[in-house]
């Protein structure tokens, strides 16, 4: 038993050593590391922006997003470095889910920095590092560091041999090693993969395996429901509570209004019958219906210094409503200037400009609301100069052209304003510009 129970061991480890592959997450992780670090590179002779962005984007966390936010606070922009970033960031769509990990290693270390085709920008900046050191030490951290990326997201296929002698819920402890990625399984993996093996094996071999009965439940066994049904009950007693409260505060009124009615009525019925029956009203009683009157106008005014729950809610949506339109009035007006947009649309809140920058502004905003702006290209020369360099990054996230895309264009109309709402620190974009070139 032991000795067919360390073959099929042996033979599920080698399936899974042998055809180990890498998922599309996974290489696309490879890619940012690879932007990253070719960033890096670009930024060393700038000592300044360089430290900062080694401590803004880590290469073994940062992401294109994180890149691009970064490249794209920096004044002046450096339209290169962004387009060379960019067109990495584009090799994302190039996976090929029939390559091996070294192939694909291969492929980011050493096939993209010497095909055009791939990308032409990479070419370029490789071309101009040939022969340098700094060059060669670059393509061998993409390898050290591409293999560990790639071989701790390896995904094994699973291909169980069957065996029908092998005994469930039998634990057996084995470590073994990928020696092509570098990778070790530790027993733990290989307990879990054998553990799915063993239960497609009593499936197929149910009249041999044991089944364990499945324990009793507690009323509190998957509390989370019962929390959500007493939590309702709860709140549906306080709900009841304070409408009865309120429920009496607002009768108030009414109890007023018609005992004061009903007392008017009888009196003007006895003064009907008093004056039918040639016989005045006495001092005694017109003592007392003056004292009545009296009493009852102290009520309404108790009423008018405490007004029902109702009165008060409407008096506040009044006051918020007026408050809300004065706002809006006042910020009506204000404009401000951002520039490149996130690739999802969104401008960063933080690089927002009161004034116009040249060189560095390029959408105008103009707000309509507290949260809500309407926005378009500038229409300033320079504007216009550095939105037609990078469309895909600059124009196309915020904008929808009516017309075919022209690099030499002089203006940029717009036919149609964005709108743009601010949600924590970002404006996002709701609906894009309408634009002309010409």
């Amino acid at each position: 038993m032991k000795i067919k129970i360390s073959l099929i061991v042996a033979l599920f480890t080698i399936s899974c050593i042998s055809k180990a592959q890498t998922s599309e997450d996974t290489f696309k992780k490879g890619v940012d590391y690879v932007n990253c670090k070719t960033i890096e590179l670009s930024l060393k002779s700038d000592t300044a922006n360089y430290k900062k962005y080694l401590k803004e984007c880590p290469c073994k966390k940062a992401t294109y997003t994180k890149i691009y936010k970064f490249l794209t606070s920096m004044t002046p922009l450096l339209e290169v470095t962004i387009s060379l970033s960019a067109e990495i960031e584009r090799i994302k769509n190039k996976f090929d889910e029939k390559k091996t990990s070294d192939e694909i290693i291969q492929y980011l270390s050493e096939t993209i920095l010497n095909d055009k085709g791939i990308s032409q920008q990479l070419f370029v900046f490789a071309e101009k590092r040939r022969g340098d050191a700094s060059l060669s030490k670059f393509k061998s951290d993409l390898k050290k560091n591409l293999s560990r990326i790639l071989s701790t997201q390896s995904i094994p296929i699973v291909e169980p041999q069957p065996n029908a002698g092998l005994v469930p819920h039998q634990s057996v402890t084995v470590t073994a090693q990928n020696d092509s990625l570098g990778v070790v399984q530790t027993n733990s993996d290989l307990e879990a993969k054998l553990s799915v093996l063993e239960n497609k094996l009593n499936h197929l071999d149910s009249d041999k395996g044991t089944r364990s009965n499945e324990e009793k439940k507690g009323w509190f066994d998957g509390f989370p429901i019962q929390i959500d049904i007493l939590t309702l009950i709860i709140s549906l007693i306080l709900t009841l509570t304070i409408l009865k409260t309120f429920k009496g505060r607002l009768n108030r009124e009414d109890e007023v209004s018609n005992k004061l009615k009903n007392y008017i009525a009888d009196k003007i019925s006895r003064i009907q019958f008093n004056s039918n029956s040639n016989s005045g009203i006495s001092t005694n009683e017109f003592r007392k219906l003056k004292d009545d009157i009296e009493s009852l106008k102290s009520e309404i005014k108790q009423l008018k210094m405490n007004p029902p729950f109702e009165v008060i809610q409407q008096n506040n949506e009044q006051k918020s409503f007026q408050e809300n339109k004065q706002a809006d009035v006042k910020t009506q007006a204000e404009t401000f200037f951002l520039s490149a947009p996130n690739p999802d649309g969104s401008f960063n809140e933080s690089s927002a400009s009161s004034t116009y920058k040249d060189g560095a502004s390029i959408y105008k905003f103009t707000k309509v609301g507290n949260n809500k702006a309407k926005f378009q290209i500038d229409e300033r020369e320079a504007s216009i100069k550095l939105a037609l360099q990078y469309p895909g990054q600059l124009i196309d996230p915020v904008c929808d052209p009516l017309n075919a895309f022209n690099p030499k264009a002089k203006r940029i109309i717009t036919d149609s304003l964005g709108e743009a709402e601010l949600v924590h620190d970002k404006w996002i974009r709701n609906t894009k510009a309408k634009i002309k070139y010409e």
